[in-house]
């Protein structure tokens, strides 16, 4: 596929990728998918509160996309088997093996966590410039790879991490979804205040 980043932060990826590569550095690169997990939630804390306050889910498009997550520790997997292999100068892909649509991974997570939650669809392209303008004016802390990306197909072959690193990720997008969604009921009120690290809860301002 092509090397093409969206918005800033893709974009700066793939510079890093260059810089490393013209060094004398020995590296291995690894591009993974969106990971969650303990400690890791970023948008996904939005998401989780308001499954668990029983609100609307707006999603952009009708969900049948498929969009492949990534379970953190599927990812620290990856990252060790990639400095210990004999693996020098490769590009690994790494994200679950097993995901379904944006639908049915919210749906599932929404059944596990016993809600009134409802998936709300919205369609994509003025939702896309709605949330570029909240972006744009602060009232938002969703960036651009969010909401450019959430409506379309987004998976990657990790066959190569499977052949070449031994990887076998242990959790799909719905246990890695379950499993951190419990973690964030358990520590939700030892979390620290808002802020925009994936380590505490986000301030949803306008989204609110």
């Amino acid at each position: 596929a092509p090397l093409v980043g969206v918005g800033p932060y893709g974009e700066s990826k793939i510079a890093c990728e260059r810089l490393v590569a013209e060094s004398s550095v020995e590296s291995v690169v690894i591009r993974p998918k969106t990971f969650i997990g303990p400690e890791r939630l970023g948008v996904f804390e939005i998401l989780f509160d308001w499954i668990r306050e029983g609100r609307r889910i707006p999603i952009l498009g009708d969900g049948s996309n498929r969009y492949q997550l990534l379970a953190v520790e599927d990812l620290v997997d990856a990252t060790v088997r990639a400095g210990t292999a004999k693996v020098a100068g490769e590009t690994f892909n790494v994200g679950a093996t097993e995901f379904g649509t944006v639908r049915s991974d919210l749906e599932a997570l929404i059944a596990h966590a016993g809600s009134g939650s409802r998936l709300r669809p919205v369609p994509a392209r003025p939702a896309e410039l709605a949330l570029r303008a909240l972006e744009l004016l602060r009232l938002s802390p969703l960036a651009e790879w969010h909401y450019r990306t959430a409506h379309r197909d987004s998976f990657v072959d990790v066959s190569k991490a499977q052949r070449l690193l031994g990887y076998a990720p242990r959790l799909s997008n719905e246990q890695a979804l379950r499993e951190t969604y419990d973690w964030y009921l358990a520590n939700r009120d030892t979390l620290s205040a808002a802020g925009v690290t994936h380590r505490v809860p986000w301030d949803q301002r306008a989204l609110g």
